[in-house]
């Protein structure tokens, strides 16, 4: 299984200019079931709570770390895991765009 970073790292994708590629990534985001949306939130939250909560006990040039972690987070975990998500759905999706 291939990890993608990018959308433009997909291969359905790259022939798309970026305009075309986010409204062919909405459609297959649209598909996504239940069970899929729940995971994705599940995950949003288990990198964002803990930041938060990381937060209350920090002062001074500490606070700064949390939201770093959170980002960081945000890109190589999440991005990766809903692009993946993505490129199952994207076959439909790309026959709907064209």
């Amino acid at each position: 299984m291939t990890l993608y970073f990018s959308s433009k790292n997909i291969p359905a994708l790259q022939e798309l200019t970026m305009q075309q590629r986010r409204e062919t990534m909405q459609k297959a985001e649209n598909k996504f079931t239940a069970p899929e949306k729940i995971l994705l939130n599940l995950i949003k939250l288990s990198i964002l709570v803990p930041m938060f909560l990381y937060m209350v006990w920090l002062d001074g040039w500490q606070l700064i770390l949390p939201p770093v972690f959170a980002v960081i987070g945000y890109f190589f975990v999440y991005r990766v895991i809903i692009l993946a998500l993505i490129n199952k759905k994207l076959a439909k999706a790309l026959s709907q765009t064209k």
